[in-house]
């Protein structure tokens, strides 16, 4: 389990575009990541050039690093349990694992439950990293434990200030359609889960 790492600045909606792309791509050949989080994420607009001058970067993207190790092909082995315990709910935690005499829809239930990991992680980042009201609100309980049970929108893990900060975030970066479903997947990742890939719920325009 890693630390919460957030970025000191906002972070233009655009430059993970790309990034959603390439999750959306690898959830369609039943590639998983595990560990999604900010502290995974680099985002740069400037590069050093060969003469020590610092050159912009035009349309810089977000990219993700250190993976290597949380990248699985295959479906929640018990010995490939990996996460953030900010970046995910308790119950996300437990039901992504599965043992390999596990039935075949065990292992199908599992699959679905990495999705939405990856894709509540990946929510997570982008409110994260475009609203900087959105990193005040609490990554984790108050009392010590390292997960929520629920989502972070959950009435069990924010109150009704923290809450409408979550939305006004959201509502800043979603599709209109897709708000009610976004919120209910922020709410409980596992009860509502999100058929569409974050790639497309999103408003990039």
């Amino acid at each position: 389990m890693g630390t919460r790492q957030v970025t000191t600045k906002t972070i233009p909606l655009k430059a993970y575009e790309q990034l959603c792309r390439d999750i959306s791509k690898a959830h369609g050949s039943s590639v998983y990541f595990r560990d999604i989080k900010s502290g995974n994420l680099l985002f740069k607009e400037t590069l050093k050039g060969s003469d020590g001058k610092i050159v912009e970067i035009i349309n810089p993207k977000v990219m993700m690093i250190d993976i290597d190790d949380m990248v699985s092909p295959n479906i929640g082995e018990k010995d490939r349990i990996a996460g953030t315990a900010k970046y995910l709910t308790e119950e996300l935690l437990v039901k992504k694992t599965a043992g390999t005499n596990d039935s075949d829809e065990r292992k199908r239930e599992v699959e679905q439950t990495l999705k939405n990991a990856d894709n509540y992680a990946l929510l997570l980042c982008l409110l994260e990293g475009t609203s900087s009201k959105f990193r005040r609100v609490p990554f984790a309980p108050s009392s010590g434990k390292q997960f929520y049970d629920k989502g972070i929108y959950n009435d069990s893990s924010t109150d009704i200030d923290q809450q409408s900060v979550i939305y006004s975030a959201a509502k800043g970066i979603v599709k209109p359609e897709y708000m009610a479903r976004v919120m209910n997947f922020l709410s409980d990742p596992q009860k509502y889960q999100l058929d569409e890939n974050v790639l497309d719920v999103i408003n990039w325009s």
